[in-house]
């Protein structure tokens, strides 16, 4: 599935979707509020989540970057944190 749209998507229920998403350049308040929102959920293992050119914040945006990553197998690929 590809989004290319700037919004904020953190309100969507992730948790049946079982390949993944592409979303560019995502503004950093939105990336971070995904994130926190998404690892929220019980979502699918092996998830792709590819946001090129998305930064994220240290602190709760990041630990919950790294539940998905470790505790649900989730592949993103983004442009790394800024602190």
């Amino acid at each position: 599935t590809h989004y290319l749209f700037n919004q904020d998507i953190s309100g969507w229920d992730v948790s049946n979707v079982a390949t993944g998403i592409y979303y560019k350049n995502i503004q950093k308040a939105f990336y971070d509020k995904i994130l926190i929102s998404w690892a929220a959920q019980t979502v699918q293992q092996n998830f792709e989540l590819y946001a090129p050119g998305s930064t994220y914040s240290a602190g709760e945006a990041a630990t919950a970057r790294q539940r998905l990553i470790d505790e649900f197998n989730w592949i993103i690929d983004d442009a790394g944190m800024i602190k």
